[in-house]
């Protein structure tokens, strides 16, 4: 046994008397373990390098940590019984060859001592918005973080990413400017004092986020502001998902932003977008950040009252041919009773539904490649020219229509198999479509004659 140098225990309960036998232990994995006399233990263990506790019960966070001397990862997380983790002053400075600190519990772990641990690379913490008000405290530069404010964690993060998690938070961020530099996953909740991400909070312009979530930030207007002249040339180079909710001053993505800025590379990757209950919000895009997303493949807008557009287009602009989202796949405008227009060449191949928003004077979806599409409560439903092949849709669900003057103008609907209408939809309609022989009929009303089936 004395040669012994990696022990795993998992949900064992005993007196670690026996560690006085493994002089040349280096690991120490304890998962739902309950330890007795833990420090007693500790003695008899100075090679040890790696130590993690993780939902193990011990008598306390011992001094005797301090004379591991070769100690470079420690994890504690949900150790002891108290709903917050003691940690003796001075205890984390102390620990000089520390590489990866993990503590992944309420504590009260003193911030400031992380600016001795030179070697440190690696840091997961979960704080209270008190903790960071220590004066003058600047997190150190870390190839790899998870920083919680007031928030929940998820142990993964640790491990892979660098993410920053900040909720209920009126202070200034400057303790968090060594991480805004390369942090890829942002979540911002309750955060005030803000009113945009670049430059106020991401300087050089995060272009190593990619994935950015706001909610309930009441001062927040904007991800990007360009009018001053001192800000990054390229920002957001990197963002793959944006989720924007509940932001009562949000006007929109950029602001400044013309066709003239060309060498500001914002938003050209991003994915996956959802934006709800942002009621001062009145145009999801500006023409030249819609220009260049051509890897956007869902879309979701609800609940934002003041949305009239995806892209900002006056009504008496021809419908533009090099807006082409190639790789748009989902597309869901929910609960948005003033949206109007929807202009954008796209390859729908997994879903569209258009709900409980206004009259629909313009959309432009040349090829839609659907399994099921729900649409509700606009006068034109699909306004589409040149006989554009809807060649997998098998379901039709249209509902609250009544301003619905026309529902489509010349398309194949050659897979179509359900067909659901309200009796608000009259039969003239539906003009010269093209359906298929197998077609299952399940009309709202009774008594009213079926298209033409060819």
């Amino acid at each position: 046994m004395k040669a012994l140098q990696v022990l795993y225990l998992e949900s064992v309960s005993f007196s670690p008397i026996g560690f006085h036998s493994l002089p040349n232990l280096k690991t120490l994995y304890c998962v739902d373990c309950e330890l007795e006399n833990f420090s007693l233990s500790l003695k008899n263990m100075r090679s040890l390098e790696i130590l993690a506790l993780i939902g193990t019960k011990i008598d306390e966070i011992s001094e005797e940590l301090v004379k591991f001397s070769t100690l470079k990862y420690l994890r504690l997380s949900g150790v002891g019984v108290e709903e917050e983790m003691n940690i003796p002053p001075n205890l984390v400075s102390r620990l000089t060859s520390l590489q990866e600190l993990h503590v992944v519990s309420k504590s009260n772990i003193n911030l400031l001592e992380l600016n001795s641990l030179s070697r440190l690379t690696a840091l997961s913490v979960i704080l209270s918005t008190n903790q960071i008000s220590q004066e003058y405290f600047v997190f150190p530069k870390l190839q790899r973080y998870a920083i919680v404010v007031d928030d929940c964690y998820t142990y993964l993060k640790a491990q892979t990413l660098k993410t920053v998690t900040i909720a209920n938070f009126s202070s200034s961020l400057t303790a968090f400017n060594n991480l805004f530099c390369n942090v890829k996953k942002l979540k911002l909740r309750n955060v005030s004092g803000q009113k945009n991400i670049v430059p106020s909070i991401g300087k050089t312009g995060v272009n190593e986020l990619t994935s950015l979530k706001l909610a309930s930030c009441k001062d927040m207007e904007f991800l990007i502001d360009i009018t001053s002249d001192q800000g990054p040339t390229v920002v957001f180079s990197n963002l793959v998902k944006l989720n924007i909710h509940n932001m009562v001053s949000w006007k929109g993505l950029c602001y400044g932003l013309s066709r003239s800025h060309r060498a500001i590379a914002s938003l050209t990757r991003l994915r996956v977008v959802r934006i709800g209950s942002c009621h001062q919000l009145k145009t999801i895009f500006s023409p030249c950040v819609a220009q260049s997303m051509l890897y956007i493949e869902k879309l979701f807008i609800f609940q934002c009252d003041g949305v009239e557009q995806v892209i900002g287009f006056a009504q008496e602009d021809e419908i533009p041919e090099n807006y082409y989202w190639p790789k748009l796949k989902t597309l869901r405008i929910m609960d948005c009773p003033i949206f109007s227009c929807f202009i954008v060449q796209a390859r729908l191949l997994e879903g569209l539904v258009i709900s409980n928003v206004g009259i629909i004077w313009k959309t432009y979806v040349p090829v839609l490649n659907e399994d099921c599409i729900v649409v509700e409560n606009h006068e034109e439903v699909f306004q589409v020219q040149g006989g554009y092949s809807f060649s997998r849709i098998k379901e039709l669900d249209l509902k609250n229509l009544f301003e619905v003057r026309i529902i489509w103008n010349d398309f194949v609907l050659s897979a179509l198999r359900v067909l659901t209408t309200p009796q608000s939809v009259k039969q003239d309609a539906i003009q010269n479509p093209i359906f298929s022989k197998n077609i299952n009929w399940n009309w709202r009303w009774v008594g009213s004659q079926l298209p033409y089936v060819t």
